[in-house]
């Protein structure tokens, strides 16, 4: 289970915050008291807001509870703490509990401008809301950016048999706690409470599909960007490394509370009072018990069903990358296990029984560097994350524009595999350098940097990613997704393009 965690938690958190220096400060009033923010460039950044009480001791797996209020002015000009984790491939150990803080960055002179709330990835373990860099959707999209920490691993997810159907989501619950201070709040920040887009990416996705699941989020999200994580979307057997089975990050709550109870006992705990009183935090964060619970729980308060095929009505864009999981691969080949021709072909036998011949001549291996792992990557991500997500897709109500980020020369994000001559492709991720930070790459990579910007604030407007000077981009019909290729963005067939009849 550790060397799951270990590599999921790159899925979404492999990149260095950027943070400039404060230049003209700004003071903006929130229900619980004044903020003293910054000018930065073409955006005021407000960073390090309290949205709830600090989530300790008695509020340790507990819901999360409105700030105490404050007198005077708050400096928000550096970001709160992330929340506790192990160390991770790109992010350090945290043992800080008391992390519920936000992060706002709009535009200069905002005034009733949409609202896009950015959750965080790395596999519900990892990650923290200030990675993200929203300066240029901010500045460029004309719109207000919030990123959030919420509460991960056990303090986040921890099902227990004391905790009943209150237990198992607390980091959704922080979420919408954060989604909440904004319908009371970003008015201030120049942004609508009337036009909120939920985006995310892998971890970030699942979650954003979990809560427009809830009767907890109704009235609370407008529009939703799901990123390489629709809740059907799984990690087949064998793919996270091999010799380890599927992973799944949504279970029934007689499941997780089952792993509740094994991670209590491996504690010293038979008690809820003693998992908050007697354990500190740096033995769960040191002892890598921290990641123990992965999975949303379902049949809970917070998610009375199981949220796949339940998603609320809301316009949607949803979709993930070429190459997926080429990611986990070559980690796989980094951490010593062969995936040659023979072993790959040991794989798809081990993992498909009576369909593998099927799927070997499906996916055949080719000429060229790690060309066994290659097709080893591409007929598990067609399986786990292409095809899962268009199923997904053709059960939302709302309308969908989905996409495949299919840039095949990709830059590699920090903290990346090293494997020399591996063909990384649109790897798990590799979208969110378009986003974020400042383009990368060639002139035809940077065009679809931009492009990327506009159409993500575009449907942050108005709930359609087209816009003036852009490819047009077809509403979502079964099969039609929109390809972002550098130089070739438009309209393919998503259903042939991942043999998605095979596998679904």
């Amino acid at each position: 289970m550790r060397r799951i965690l270990l590599v999921m938690t790159v899925l979404a958190g492999l990149v260095i915050a950027t943070v400039p220096a404060a230049a003209d400060s700004l003071v903006v009033r929130t229900d619980a008291g004044a903020v003293r923010g910054f000018a930065a460039g073409p955006v005021m950044r407000f960073d390090g807001i309290p949205y709830a009480k600090p989530p300790v001791r008695d509020l340790r797996f507990a819901s999360p509870r409105r700030p105490v209020p404050w007198s005077g002015v708050r400096d928000a000009t550096a970001p709160g703490p992330r929340c506790a984790q192990a160390r991770g491939v790109s992010t350090e150990l945290s043992y800080d509990e008391d992390c519920l803080y936000l992060n706002v960055t709009a535009p200069r002179a905002a005034k009733r401008k949409p609202v896009l709330v950015w959750i965080h990835g790395g596999g519900l373990v990892n990650g923290d809301g200030a990675y993200y860099d929203a300066t240029r959707l901010a500045a460029q999209g004309d719109v207000v950016v919030v990123t959030i920490n919420y509460r991960l691993g056990v303090f986040g997810l921890l099902a227990h048999p004391e905790l009943g159907d209150a237990g198992g989501n607390f980091g959704l619950e922080d979420q919408t706690a954060a989604l909440r201070w904004i319908q009371r709040n970003i008015r201030a920040f120049g942004g609508d409470p009337g036009n909120v887009t939920v985006a995310g990416e892998s971890g970030g996705a699942f979650s954003t599909c979990a809560l427009l699941a809830s009767p907890r989020t109704v009235g609370l999200i407008d529009k939703a960007i799901m990123e390489s994580g629709t809740c059907s979307v799984y990690f087949p057997e064998n793919s996270v490394l091999p010799g380890l089975g599927e992973a799944r990050l949504v279970a029934p709550r007689t499941a997780t509370e089952q792993l509740g109870v094994a991670t209590a006992e491996q504690v010293g705990c038979a008690t809820l009072e003693c998992l908050r009183r007697d354990v500190e935090v740096e033995e769960w964060v040191d002892s890598g018990l921290v990641n123990s619970a992965a999975q949303l729980s379902y049949d809970t308060r917070f998610l009375p069903v199981n949220p796949v095929g339940h998603a609320r009505p809301v316009p949607m864009i949803v979709g993930s990358n070429r190459n997926e999981l080429r990611l986990l691969a070559a980690f796989a080949v980094q951490l010593g296990f062969p995936l040659d021709d023979a072993s790959v072909q040991r794989l798809f036998d081990d993992t498909y029984g009576e369909d593998a011949e099927e799927v070997r001549a499906r996916y055949p291996i080719g000429d060229g560097p790690h060309a066994a792992a290659v097709a080893w990557a591409q007929a598990t991500t067609d399986q786990g994350f292409a095809c899962s997500t268009l199923a997904d897709a053709r059960t939302y109500r709302g309308p969908v524009y989905a996409y495949e980020f299919a840039d095949p020369n990709a830059p590699m994000v920090t903290g990346g595999p090293t494997v020399p001559d591996f063909p990384f492709g649109a790897y798990h991720g590799s979208e969110l350098l378009s986003l974020f930070w400042e383009p990368p790459g060639n002139a035809e990579q940077q065009e679809l940097a931009g492009q990327m910007v506009q159409y993500w604030t575009r449907f942050a407007h108005t709930g359609n990613p087209n816009g003036p000077g852009l490819p047009a981009w077809p509403r979502f019909d079964g099969n039609t997704a929109q390809s972002l290729k550098p130089g070739a963005v438009g309209p393919i067939d998503a259903d042939d393009q991942h043999q998605c009849g095979f596998w679904l």
